[in-house]
């Protein structure tokens, strides 16, 4: 290998690989993106014209033989993550995998355990903890700033799209496809309607607001427990649900997580760490989500609750928070997996190098959301995936 610029595959080229990966990958100095691979052709070709990748195939095992990249972005529906992880450790290639990292907890422990044989890496693309707003949260919680934190809350709302098989939905999927877009595809819908997803929003979402339990706190949970609702008759997977963890320090967090409401903010995690000295609320608006040109100099917002704050309800804005394209999250968070490759020093943030989500992040968060599908499925209740 080239210790100064490494080989990359892309598997899966959908969205998230066209939007949070591949324009930072494009013209990295350290790495090089010599392959794609896809089921569709179109998409295979389209993104190959758009990075300028060489190589297409459709097939991941002819792609390994004949690349042999040093390590490959697995961007596929979750269902096929266990599968493409243990090729490519096999192969010897380092691995960053798309979040939910599986579709249960016990493909993630064949996961971790097929990259631990192998010896190589495993990142999962929890890209919220390399944007610079939660990382200055990170540091306040961990630096004491906020005091004793006890619990923390945190949401993921949206409003509802409209029946997926009503007219109005399939007018503008009909016209959608005489230009060559497939709505449910670039809307990421087919993740509420395909069997084999495993599950919805506790699965899609809870899956990143659990991660940031992890992330702030450094731990993982003692005990935990979910609820979940299927609302709508038009989706195979719930649309509502909330987890609670407890963490061995004490701390109680709540995610909750709703694609059917008006909610007071753009799609995005919106929560509060609350602490015995002070809390810190966070607003992420997910601006990829739809398609804006300025997400990337869009970092969370923080304000901070202090003493004054429970007479005049008034917080102040954390600042200043690094902004722009050199300190936007999916960019930082392919340094980061490059850096690794290499040997390179990751303490981006002066926190240390142990920075990114690790299989047993992943694993974490799918032990407490699959305990909360299998909970609801044992109760009978109605509406139940």
């Amino acid at each position: 290998m080239d210790r100064n610029k490494i080989k990359l595959a892309v598997i899966g080229c959908g969205r998230i690989a066209r939007q949070g990966h591949l324009p930072y990958l494009k013209n990295h100095p350290r790495a090089r993106v010599a392959a794609a691979v896809d089921v569709s052709e179109s998409n295979t070709k389209s993104v190959c014209r758009e990075a300028g990748i060489p190589n297409a195939y459709d097939d991941a095992e002819k792609m390994f033989a004949a690349e042999k990249p040093d390590g490959v972005l697995i961007c596929t529906p979750n269902w096929a993550h266990k599968p493409l992880t243990l090729m490519a450790a096999e192969h010897g290639a380092h691995v960053f995998c798309e979040k939910p990292m599986a579709v249960n907890a016990a493909e993630c422990e064949d996961m971790i355990a097929a990259c631990g044989k192998a010896g190589v890496n495993l990142q999962i693309g929890m890209v919220k903890r390399f944007d610079a707003g939660f990382v200055r949260a990170r540091k306040m919680a961990r630096d004491g700033r906020l005091g004793r934190v006890s619990q923390i809350y945190a949401s993921y709302l949206n409003p509802p799209p409209p029946r997926l098989d009503g007219p109005v939905f399939k007018t503008a999927e009909k016209w959608a496809a005489r230009l060559g877009v497939d709505l449910m595809a670039s809307m990421g819908l087919w993740r509420m309607t395909d069997e084999r997803t495993g599950g919805g929003q506790l699965l899609e979402m809870g899956t990143h607001l659990l991660d940031l339990f992890f992330y702030f706190l450094g731990e993982h949970p003692e005990r935990h427990g979910g609820l979940l609702n299927r609302n709508r008759d038009d989706m195979r997977w719930e649309d509502q649900g909330t987890l609670i963890v407890k963490m061995p320090s004490g701390a109680i967090c709540t995610a909750e997580m709703n694609m059917s409401v008006t909610a007071d903010n753009m799609v995005g995690e919106k929560g509060t760490i609350y602490g015995s000295r002070a809390s810190l609320a966070f607003n992420h608006v997910n601006a990829m989500w739809y398609g804006l040109p300025f997400h990337h100099y869009y970092p969370t917002r923080l304000s901070l609750y202090q003493a004054h704050s429970p007479v005049t309800g008034m917080g102040f804005p954390v600042w200043p928070i690094p902004a722009g394209r050199a300190h936007y999250m999916h960019k930082l968070q392919m340094d980061y997996f490059i850096d690794g490759i290499l040997g390179r020093n990751r303490d981006y943030f002066g926190m240390g190098e142990d920075f990114a989500a690790t299989g047993r992040d992943g694993l974490e968060a799918m032990r407490v959301i699959s305990a909360a599908y299998e909970a609801r499925e044992v109760s009978g209740a109605a509406g139940a995936p």
